[in-house]
C-alpha cells in the first residue's frame, strides 16, 4: 500500500551520500514502520522537515503582527462603517 504522505507522481532519481548511522537510521524506520523503500523514509523525513520551516514562519509572522497591532485603530481611518471591510 502506497504511503499517501509520498503520493507525489513525478518523481526525480537523486544519488546522495550518507553517514552509516544515517543510512542505518533510514534502515530500520523503514523496517519498523514497513515503508517501501528508503526513497520513501527520505521523502517522509523532507516533508517533516519542511513542515517545522512552515510553522516556523508563521510563528515569525504572528510575531510580526504584534508589532503592528497600534496602527489596528487606524486601519479604517477615512472610510465610513459601510466602506470599511
Amino acid at each position: 500500500m502506497p504511503n499517501p504522505m509520498t503520493a507525489d507522481k513525478a518523481k526525480e532519481k537523486l544519488s546522495i551520500s550518507l553517514p552509516e548511522s544515517s543510512v542505518l537510521f533510514v534502515e530500520q524506520y523503514r523496517k519498523t514502520y514497513k515503508v517501501g523503500s528508503r526513497s520513501e523514509v527520505i521523502d517522509i523525513a523532507l516533508r517533516a522537515l519542511r513542515e517545522r520551516e512552515l510553522e516556523l514562519a508563521y510563528s515569525q509572522a504572528t510575531a510580526q503582527e504584534g508589532e503592528f497591532s497600534d496602527l489596528e485603530s487606524t486601519s479604517a481611518d477615512g472610510l465610513d462603517d459601510d466602506q470599511a471591510w
